[in-house]
């Protein structure tokens, strides 16, 4: 079968359906109508001769083919966007592009004042701005997804060759509620009373 069935176009609607759990999700994010998605997919099925999807609940979910399908896509589709941005660059002197990870934990508001700067000294730059959570932001950076992070928690053992900089300390606290039990009890807290109740974590988003 021939590789060249495979379009960039193919992989990018692969790799939305899946960031977003559901055609109809993956649709809004790439300005299509949903049966433009759905026909995509199903040509892509029909050419390879593979099944790319199946349904858990309300989640469309990649079967094993269509994950290694993707894995791999996703490099294809990462270096036709440095092909891209190199491309310009050389033609411009300047990135056409800057792409950066801001963790949940960085408001975007102490970014703003920054970006806005920027854009004045240079408008001809897309800034593209995207979450990430906990290891997601490592991850984002050194997949070469982002060119820059702000905001990443600890800096990891193995930097891979990344120049990082602290500028600014966030302090991790245990929060309850002021009408949750705990907040009731005598400090300290004791692992058994913590262990009694529920704990919220924040969902990470390396893949």
């Amino acid at each position: 079968m021939s590789s060249r069935r495979i379009t960039l176009e193919s992989l990018e609607v692969l790799d939305a359906i899946d960031r977003k759990g559901s055609f109809a999700a993956a649709a809004a994010s790439l300005y299509r109508v949903p049966s433009k998605v759905t026909y995509t997919v199903n040509k892509l099925e029909e050419d390879l001769g593979v099944t790319l999807f199946r349904k858990e609940g309300r989640r469309s979910v990649l079967t094993p083919a269509g994950r290694l399908l993707l894995d791999q896509g996703r490099d294809i589709l990462e270096a036709a966007d440095r092909l891209v941005e190199n491309t310009r660059q050389l033609d411009r002197g300047w990135e056409s592009r800057l792409r950066i990870a801001l963790d949940t934990v960085f408001g975007f508001d102490l970014l703003a004042e920054s970006i806005n700067e920027f854009c004045n000294l240079q408008p001809g730059t897309e800034i593209d701005v995207r979450e990430e959570v906990l290891g997601g932001s490592w991850e984002a950076i050194t997949m070469n997804r982002v060119d820059l992070v702000v905001g990443a928690p600890e800096v990891p053992v193995d930097r891979r060759g990344l120049e990082v900089a602290p500028f600014l300390e966030i302090p991790w606290v245990f929060a309850v509620a002021p009408h949750h039990p705990l907040a009731q009890v005598s400090e300290p807290l004791s692992v058994e009373e913590q262990q009694e109740h529920r704990v919220i974590v924040v969902k990470d988003s390396s893949r």
